[in-house]
């Protein structure tokens, strides 16, 4: 008795292969995007921007192909087995506004912080261009490219930011006094807020710039007892 011989939906078999390579980038896409936030999450003297640039690109690349392999399944379904190549790009150059959606998403911010960081995004953005020779005409010829540096600038704008809030810290902790011995109390002698000294056995710290102000109980908001006088052995002995 002869075997049946099996009967293979066209249809089928090539949606299955989109499937299966649908899920497989989805699955890289997951992966990188994993990877891109972890390193985001790093404090700033541990995060590689070459590193989230190169997996911002790849995820970039590998979201288009996933969109295409969308298109291709519809089209399959829709009874086209093998889906046609796209058409060639018209030969006629489009332009890109530089500042094209910047406006929008200042006008639609919802706070003056939102506000600033897309204005800063957008001079970014256009220093960038600007840096590199590109035009209008040429980023409407690779609209990818023009992601890629918006997510460029987006990152400068968050990495400057960060310097700022940094550069603050380190002038807040400059600024506080620092801990000098300056011997013997003199009344001839300024004092800076943050010096100490010795008076009548105890340690007593400066708190305002002064001079001739002994310290003691009479100017308490020119000096604090650091360390108070011990008592004399021969108290002690008393």
């Amino acid at each position: 008795m002869s075997k049946r011989p099996i009967i293979i939906d066209p249809r089928q078999a090539a949606l299955h292969k989109i499937d299966v390579e649908i899920g497989r980038l989805e699955a890289q896409i997951k992966e990188k995007s994993a990877a891109l936030d972890a390193d985001v999450q790093k404090h700033l003297s541990q995060m590689s921007h070459t590193l989230q640039q190169r997996l911002g690109e790849q995820i970039v690349t590998l979201r288009g192909r996933v969109s295409q392999l969308h298109k291709d399944r519809f089209a399959t379904e829709l009874g086209d087995v093998a889906p046609k190549p796209p058409a060639p790009a018209a030969t006629a150059q489009s332009t890109v506004d530089m500042s094209a959606n910047f406006a929008d998403m200042i006008a639609s911010a919802t706070d003056a912080g939102e506000r600033k960081f897309f204005s800063d995004l957008q001079a970014e953005f256009e220093q960038i261009c600007k840096a590199a020779n590109l035009t209008g005409v040429e980023l409407g010829k690779a609209p990818t490219l023009r992601h890629m540096l918006v997510r460029e600038a987006a990152m400068l704008v968050g990495v400057h930011d960060a310097l700022k809030k940094m550069l603050a810290r380190v002038e807040a902790l400059e600024s506080k006094p620092v801990l000098k011995y300056s011997g013997v109390w003199s009344a001839s002698a300024t004092y800076e807020p943050g010096e100490i000294v010795s008076h009548g056995g105890s340690s007593w710290h400066s708190n305002i710039k002064s001079q001739g102000l002994q310290p003691g109980e009479s100017n308490p908001a020119s000096w604090t007892l650091m360390t108070k006088r011990g008592r004399d052995a021969r108290d002690a002995r008393s």
